[in-house]
């Protein structure tokens, strides 16, 4: 789950920690930092990330 405000983007992991994104980088686009992810992307609170295999771990 995503947690937005208007200087930070954070994720809520499965252990429900909460992991801070600082920056971030689009497929195919430059880095951004998070926040300014999260404006562009109109993220709100609750949405979620899809699901990304990496290394054959979901």
């Amino acid at each position: 789950m995503l947690v937005s405000a208007k200087r930070s983007l954070a994720v809520v992991c499965g252990d429900s920690a909460l992991l801070e994104i600082l920056l971030i980088q689009p497929e195919n686009r430059k880095p951004v930092s998070g926040p300014d992810f999260a404006n562009g992307a109109r993220i709100r609170a609750g949405e979620k990330f899809d699901p990304v295999m990496d290394n054959g771990v979901t």
